[in-house]
């Protein structure tokens, strides 16, 4: 397959005006964008911790893939907070993202107000080792922080997923 080729790929080419797609592949990943490789590197870290909720039972989702910026939700169901001896027993919404130096920030989730938005941060600084201890204990700091706040949390997931603005293009795991 032939492609047009951007002017800034000239000096890769040599004089020729077309290129064959693998060659397109390698100039695009090695020449032009060499931030490419790190952030499908990230993507499939954030998609592990997912991965890792989900084998403790919780519900996860992340972003289709297409999009400029990856992120994902873990719903901690109430049944297995309450299995765990967890303050705040109803569903819990945490969003994660990628954070500061290749660390993760989380955020729980909660009704949107003028006061308080629509959620706070379970961290201060980005964490870059996530266990399922970790998960845990950013999901308490979180819930603690909503409460300081009085923030009123969402009561269960399907109501979050109802009013969440790109919810129906997320990906279940």
């Amino acid at each position: 397959m032939k492609r047009n080729v951007p002017k800034e790929a000239i000096d890769f080419l040599e004089g020729r005006m077309e290129i064959t797609q693998e060659q397109f592949v390698e100039w695009f990943v090695n020449k032009a964008n060499p931030y490419y490789t790190r952030a499908i590197q990230r993507r499939m870290e954030l998609i592990n911790i997912l991965k890792l909720a989900k084998f403790h039972g919780c519900e996860c989702y992340v972003t289709p893939g297409d999009d400029a910026y990856d992120y994902g939700f873990i719903i901690f169901p109430k049944e297995l907070i309450k299995e765990l001896n967890e303050p705040c027993a109803i569903d819990t919404i945490m969003y994660i993202q990628n954070g500061d130096f290749w660390g993760y920030d989380f955020t729980i989730e909660y009704i949107p107000s003028k006061e308080n938005g629509t959620g706070c941060m379970c961290n201060k600084n980005s964490v870059s080792t996530i266990d399922w201890e970790g998960l845990l204990a950013q999901r308490r700091e979180g819930v603690k922080f909503a409460s300081k706040l009085k923030a009123n949390l969402y009561t269960n997931a399907d109501s979050f997923k109802k009013k969440h603005w790109n919810f129906d293009k997320m990906v279940q795991l």
